[in-house]
């Protein structure tokens, strides 16, 4: 994708206001309902707007810009931060990272733009990254649970209780996510569809699909590899000269990848081609997590080329 035709407008995004690099300079505003209507106002024709992932503080903007009909893209700080350093630019500050994200934008080729997610889409985000919490504080609690004060004491005796209700409590609340997920992705024809197409991979499952519909909702529309990079499965080559070190995997959204590698173990055991897959790069010496990276890698790649191509059948 060409972004010779566009103006791009670097926006640097903070909790309560954000900057902009306009024509004109760079320029302050409130992050409000009011401050975004004066930002879109202000903007050239054909704009594009890129700004960085913060947190979620970047929301609104984007979802102003797609209301707004704008082009909008959302950039990997750490992509950024090192485009920085590799033009010379240390220092860091609202008023320099606006215009150095709007160089950015024009000299890289990977600028994806922003898919405005369907409100199903960003319920089932929403479900789901609470479920992950929720997750989080249960194996808080059992860590907690397993190093309590002697149970023959008054006080470890109520500790030990209210644990036990605390780690029950969040049980329920964690099976009633699970529930609220299955039932909008059945009331969703995109999001059932997309969920019937991945069920065909055997280990794959309800958790599996959930996490890939929340948090890579772009897989059906990458390139061959980009699923496994977007991933953060895909090794990264360290060679120079004689040297060849070993790979690494590095970045990615490793939220999902605790999922794929949940469903990784699974299709190790239980699919019958990744099952062979696995064995052979066992047999040939790779190390177990090695093995399943890879494992990992094939899977959400095959999950892209089943949503991508209607015609695209497993091999059996």
């Amino acid at each position: 994708m060409t972004n010779n035709h566009h103006h791009h407008i670097g926006v640097d995004i903070a909790k309560q206001n954000f900057v902009a690099d306009l024509p004109k300079g760079a320029t302050s505003f409130k992050q409000t309902a009011c401050g975004m209507r004066h930002f879109l106002e202000q903007l050239p024709e054909r704009a594009w707007v890129v700004c960085e992932a913060s947190g979620g503080y970047e929301k609104a903007l984007v979802s102003a810009c797609h209301k707004a009909g704008l082009r909008v893209s959302v950039a990997n700080p750490r992509r950024v931060r090192a485009f920085a350093l590799s033009q010379g630019i240390l220092a860091k500050t609202d008023r320099i990272d606006a215009p150095l994200i709007s160089l950015y934008a024009r000299k890289t080729e990977a600028l994806r733009e922003h898919r405005e997610p369907s409100a199903a889409e960003q319920e089932l985000r929403a479900l789901y990254q609470h479920r992950a919490a929720l997750v989080d504080m249960h194996k808080q609690e059992q860590n907690l649970s397993e190093h309590a004060p002697d149970k023959s004491s008054a006080a470890g005796q109520q500790i030990a209780k209210m644990s036990k209700c605390r780690r029950r409590l969040l049980e329920r609340q964690i099976k009633k996510l699970e529930a609220q997920m299955r039932q909008l992705i059945e009331a969703d024809e995109r999001l059932r569809q997309r969920a019937r197409r991945m069920e065909q991979v055997e280990g794959v499952g309800a958790l599996s699909i959930a996490a890939v519909l929340s948090l890579m909702p772009e897989l059906g529309e990458l390139e061959e590899g980009q699923a496994g990079a977007l991933l953060g499965a895909a090794p990264i080559v360290r060679q120079s000269g004689d040297t060849d070190k070993i790979r690494h995997i590095e970045g990615g959204r490793h939220r999902l990848r605790k999922a794929i590698y949940m469903a990784a173990l699974s299709a190790a055991r239980h699919n019958p081609v990744l099952k062979v897959f696995y064995q052979r790069l066992r047999t040939q010496g790779k190390p177990v997590k090695v093995a399943l990276t890879a494992l990992m890698r094939k899977i959400i790649e095959l999950l892209n080329a089943l949503i991508k191509n209607p015609n695209f059948c497993l091999a059996r």
